[in-house]
């Protein structure tokens, strides 16, 4: 399909949405708040797929009304940076790929409201940098994969700030970081996991 529009008015019981390799234009979308309308009358959506469309800001998604735990594919789009509050208000999210994007920084707590986050993808991208993200909160999280992303420094995966007085565990087994510029690694990169 060559799917320029999001079709506003199809069942609200939807659960699934693939609109990959569409040309969309989000300039559009977004200035009209069309994307938040059509997440806001499909509350039930469990897999949304937006690769390659051409996706260059995630936030003028309005993604916040999803109730349900959904899986959120935005690989291969234009996405450059992660802010901060990006996900304050949709920590529904249990699969998030951000892979093959153009992402050069991640701010540092920028992944912090989503608790519910078990497959973190961001591979493909030009993070170089990432000592500074903070993984303490994704305690779902499973599942990491860093690759092909030019890091010469590694997130240093500290989960000693978990909140003892909650008794959280983490459930961290595979982390992928091969394909990238690392030079060093210590042993303070993995304390605690």
């Amino acid at each position: 399909l060559n799917l320029a529009f999001l079709p506003m008015h199809i069942l609200k019981e939807l659960v699934y949405i693939d609109l990959s390799d569409n040309l969309l234009d989000w300039s559009i979308f977004c200035r009209e708040n069309k994307t938040e309308r059509f997440f806001r009358n499909h509350p039930f959506l469990e897999s949304v797929y937006l690769r390659n469309t051409s996706l260059i800001e995630i936030k003028c998604l309005g993604l916040n009304s999803l109730d349900a735990k959904y899986l959120l594919d935005l690989s291969n789009n234009l996405i450059e940076i992660i802010e901060k509050d990006l996900f304050s208000l949709n920590n529904c999210i249990v699969h998030l790929d951000l892979s093959e994007n153009l992402i050069k920084f991640i701010r540092p707590e920028s992944f912090q409201y989503l608790s519910c986050l078990q497959t973190l993808t961001i591979d493909g991208n030009s993070l170089t940098d990432a000592e500074q993200l903070n993984f303490s909160k994704l305690h779902k999280l499973d599942y990491l994969n860093m690759s092909y992303a030019k890091l010469t420094r590694l997130p240093i995966f500290d989960l000693s700030k978990k909140d003892i007085s909650m008794n959280k565990q983490y459930d961290l087994e595979s982390i992928y970081l091969d394909h990238n510029l690392i030079e060093s690694i210590s042993a303070i990169h993995f304390d605690n996991l």
